[in-house]
């Protein structure tokens, strides 16, 4: 994909659109997995061309997701919240703010940076047949913090 970038980029500008480029892990996304590896990609380019910060991979990989907004910065372009019940390349999905994610504090960091992504995805891959009451708490869990963070 880097050898595309530039006609990727001059797509973005012409046309008013964003690309995000998601994380994934390091076997995986050798050159993305890592905040500092999307903003090397991205540095000198449109500021249309960031990241998806995909928190599950991250945490997955040991990296800290407000850590990794604060390298990334205004090249956060969309987010993938998930939280997990560990920090492990075993971790699972868990209702948003119920795990070791920090995803409240991870909220509210988007929110003191001045940060506005285009999307918060929920993706959760746990429980597939029966998660629809933590897919539910986790919206709950999202709409009490924007409530409190609109004050």
């Amino acid at each position: 994909m880097p050898e595309a970038l530039n006609t990727i980029e001059k797509f973005c500008d012409d046309f008013d659109i964003n690309v995000a480029i998601h994380n994934h892990d390091r076997k995986a996304s050798p050159q993305y997995w890592h905040p500092e590896g999307i903003l090397k990609v991205c540095q000198g380019r449109s500021k249309r061309i960031g990241a998806c910060g995909d928190l599950g991979y991250w945490m997955r990989s040991g990296i800290d997701p407000i850590k990794a907004v604060n390298t990334l910065k205004d090249r956060l372009l969309t987010v993938q919240m998930h939280d997990l019940n560990e920090l492990s390349p075993e971790g699972h999905d868990v209702p948003w703010g119920a795990g070791v994610g920090k995803t409240g504090q991870f909220i509210e960091e988007i929110h003191r940076l001045g940060i506005r992504p285009t999307m918060f995805g929920l993706e959760y891959s746990y429980n597939w047949f029966g998660s629809m009451p933590e897919i539910a708490r986790c919206i709950d869990f999202f709409n009490r913090m924007s409530m409190k963070l609109a004050k």
